[in-house]
This record gives C-alpha cells, sequence and structure tokens, in this order.
C-alpha cells in the first residue's frame, strides 16, 4: 500500500510543460492493474490533461506511461539520486526487446525527475504494451525496465483517453 501511494505523489507531480502544472492538475479518477497504478487528469479550469499509469521499482525508480487526449506518449523516469539540470535536454536511445525505437529527447523537469516526449507514435505504444523490457540508454547511464502487466495496464490508459471528452469542467 505505502508503494502505490508512493507511485501516486510522483504520478501526480507528472507535469507536461513546466513543474508548476503540477498543482493546477486536478485528479479524475485512480484504477490499476498489477505493479501498474494510474489516473486520469485534468486541468484546474477544465481542460483533459492525460491518463497515465505509473509503476515502482526495487531500486526506488519510478517509471510513468502517459497518454494525452491527442494519444502523445509521454515517459517520466523518476530517480532520487540523480543530480540533473533542470529544463537541460538530453538524448536518449529507446529500445524495447532488443528492437531499437531511435533517439528521443529527455527533458529535465527538476533535479531528479526526466521526461521523454514520444509525440503520436502508435507504434511505440503497442511496443510498450506487448514488450517485456525497455532499455533507456543515455550518455552516462543505461537503465532497463519491466513492462510486465504494461498490456492491461495501457489498455486501462487508452480507454481512459477514450473517456476523456466526457470530463468537462461543467462538473
Amino acid at each position: 500500500k505505502c508503494k502505490k501511494t508512493l507511485i501516486f505523489i510522483f504520478a501526480i507531480l507528472f507535469a507536461f510543460a513546466a513543474p508548476s502544472m503540477s498543482a493546477e492538475l486536478e485528479e479524475l479518477y485512480t484504477f490499476s492493474y498489477g505493479d501498474w497504478t494510474g489516473g486520469a487528469y485534468r486541468m484546474a479550469d477544465g481542460p483533459f490533461s492525460h491518463c497515465h499509469v505509473a509503476t515502482s521499482y526495487e531500486n526506488g525508480i519510478v517509471f510513468a506511461i502517459a497518454l494525452t487526449d491527442e494519444n502523445e506518449i509521454n515517459l517520466l523516469i523518476v530517480k532520487k539520486s540523480w543530480e540533473l539540470s533542470p529544463d537541460r535536454n538530453y538524448e536518449v536511445n529507446l529500445s524495447i526487446d532488443g528492437k531499437d525505437l531511435g533517439r528521443f529527447i529527455a527533458i529535465a523537469i527538476d533535479d531528479a525527475r526526466l521526461q521523454i516526449e514520444l509525440r503520436n507514435r502508435e507504434d511505440i505504444f503497442n511496443q510498450l504494451r506487448l514488450g517485456n523490457r525497455l532499455v533507456v540508454e543515455g550518455d552516462q547511464e543505461k537503465l532497463s525496465f519491466s513492462l510486465r502487466g504494461s498490456n492491461k495496464a495501457l489498455e486501462k490508459v487508452k480507454e481512459c483517453v477514450d473517456e476523456a471528452p466526457s470530463f468537462s469542467a461543467s462538473e
């Protein structure tokens, strides 16, 4: 239970543009599947923001996958021991089960959170669902994430996003 609480603390901090946005997000509902816990969020002024799932690993790293209503995918990695420079860009290479997905820009949100914007890439979303292991490799670090349970968890995220038009500010 403590693990799920920790995941939500980090996941709520998931910001798409700036750290200050996290305070402007309103949680609409939560869901879970296996080790993955997620939720739907909208901006405090009404517009839908995203749905996501997150999980934490024994090494303390938290990994989240978010999907916007425009099917833009964002990955978030939280590692407390990092000393990142906020707003600095890092190049990372992604691969799933040994298949190279390409190089992407990762943005340091703060000293411990790294966000990777994958844009609208259904092919990558499906590989995240069906794959076993995601590897994120930068110049100084290589991280490996088990994707066990991600198929059902990301199905829930997709269902959540499909319901996004019903999340209106008039509620």
